[in-house]
């Protein structure tokens, strides 16, 4: 933890001049710190690694989606949640879905960003079903607007949950045309 410490005040002089390097290293800090059991710490990091990414976001939009998604997850911790914590983690999630929207990155990237949307999803805290439903819609419309194969295999699953939901909330007549969607996405796979 000393250690951690130390590195964090020398990565805040770092940044200064280098904002995208400190971004990602602060970003690798928080894990650091969730690791030894320092949540409050890791959030401090987390929003360092935010601050210095929107520095460098017209360079690097999926990384600031990705560090956004990073936080939006940490503030699900169900040992810190309130709902407070659960609303600004739905606005950085609507926000890195935005930025995502935007395209034109690598693959890599966007792998990366997409692998902490689900790990987002899969923690997240609806409201009720209706919003869990709205959340849904908003992920397959993102996916299926991205390029790339990695994107493209997601819709499936996200399809899949879209459907379930449908057939839990309703309308019906959505259902039967997300359960269309699905015969027809694995039609041709």
């Amino acid at each position: 933890g000393q250690f951690l410490d130390r590195a964090s005040l020398n990565l805040a002089n770092f940044g200064k001049n280098e904002p995208a390097a400190a971004a990602g290293f602060f970003s690798d800090l928080a894990l650091s710190y969730q690791v030894i059991g320092q949540p409050g710490k890791a959030e401090a990091s987390l929003r360092e690694a935010v601050r210095f990414a929107r520095q460098n976001a017209t360079n690097n939009l999926p990384r600031l989606a990705g560090i956004l998604l990073d936080l939006a997850s940490h503030l699900q911790n169900p040992e810190l949640a309130s709902p407070e914590r659960q609303l600004e983690a739905n606005q950085l999630t609507r926000e890195a879905m935005e930025l995502l929207k935007q395209g034109r990155f690598s693959s890599r990237d966007l792998d990366s960003a997409l692998a902490q949307l689900d790990y987002v999803a899969r923690r997240k805290r609806f409201r009720d079903r209706k919003d869990e439903l709205q959340f849904y819609r908003q992920w397959l419309d993102l996916i299926q607007n991205l390029q790339g194969n990695n994107a493209r295999s997601r819709v499936g699953g996200v399809q899949s949950q879209l459907r379930r939901l449908l057939l839990e909330v309703g309308p019906i007549d959505e259902a039967l045309a997300a359960i269309r969607e699905q015969v027809k996405f694995n039609t041709a796979a």
